[in-house]
């Protein structure tokens, strides 16, 4: 793993731990709670993050842009500037459609977190404690099934199998490729996302917040793998056009 990802996903760590600090702050002080001084910390710490993670993405597109000018010859990138205005412009909203898409499931689990602390004492999943962790067991060897199957099924869906290449209507190969790109996007997220659901079950059945939050950051960094890369749909088209 390159130093590059690495320090994505410690950002992208960061940001959902800061915002589960955040969450619990803000419920504190709905509780009554007094709002400390060195809890603002804790956003100075998520915008800390986001500012790093956006540096990162930055650094990212202008490797690529260089990338695409150097090796435009070897095939390996394909040729923004040879591209048709129309499919620029496809493929540019279908990118932020794309985005978009992930943030609202990376909010999810910030969604799950609140859900827990709000309604904790009201939901109670009664289980022997033998049962509990024998349960929790099977939820950590099928999350590890289910990041296996996210793998090659996205692997799987984003194949491009000879004669069997479907244009849309207009004849849009970027279009193509962004519909096929996002029924594997979208299929990854929902298993990533169903980690951190594991999670949930897991604090109502015994208020385990630390379960909670180690399946929910799982959850995370499987988002921030599977998130939208621009790349990824160029080589689709490429492949799809042969």
């Amino acid at each position: 793993m390159s130093k590059e990802k690495i320090n994505k996903i410690f950002f992208i760590i960061l940001m959902v731990l800061s915002l589960i600090l955040i969450t619990n702050d803000f419920i504190e002080v709905a509780k009554g709670s007094k709002y400390e001084i060195w809890n603002i910390t804790h956003i100075g710490l998520f915008v800390f993050a986001v500012y790093l993670f956006y540096l990162g993405r930055k650094n990212e597109r202008k490797m690529e842009e260089s990338s695409q000018k150097s090796a435009g010859s070897n095939g390996k990138v394909l040729d923004i500037n040879m591209l048709e205005v129309k499919e620029k412009v496809d493929l540019k909203k279908g990118m932020q459609t794309l985005w978009i898409i992930w943030a609202l499931m990376i909010g999810s689990l910030a969604i799950y977190v609140v859900a827990c602390y709000v309604t904790g004492d009201k939901i109670k999943i009664n289980l022997e404690i033998y049962s509990f962790s024998l349960f929790k067991n099977i939820l950590y060897i099928v999350v590890a099934v289910e990041l296996v199957v996210a793998h090659y099924m996205r692997k799987f869906l984003l194949r491009v199998r000879s004669g069997k290449i479907a244009k849309e209507s207009d004849g849009s190969i970027y279009r193509s490729a962004l519909n096929k790109y996002t029924t594997a996007l979208v299929s990854s997220l929902a298993i990533a996302d169903s980690i951190g659901i594991y999670g949930v079950v897991l604090f109502f059945m015994s208020k385990d917040f630390q379960s909670l939050y180690i399946f929910v950051t799982i959850s995370a960094i499987a988002m921030f793998i599977y998130r939208p890369k621009r790349e990824g749909v160029e080589k689709l088209a490429m492949n799809l056009k042969g």
